[in-house]
């Protein structure tokens, strides 16, 4: 059944899961090429930057 009330959970999950794997920006690169992570218009120091501070 669909909650409406769960879905900041599971962005704050997905958040601190991204957090936890992105360190540099080798992993961005992994993440990309694996196509788990598509933000296209952030360089991947950027995106890094974004899950790191």
């Amino acid at each position: 059944m669909y909650k409406p009330e769960s879905e900041p959970l599971v962005f704050t999950g997905y958040i601190e899961m991204m957090s936890g794997i992105i360190q540099t920006a080798e992993d961005v690169k992994v993440l990309r090429d694996h196509q788990v992570l598509d933000i296209e218009f952030l360089k991947d120091d950027e995106v890094v930057k974004i899950f790191t501070e």
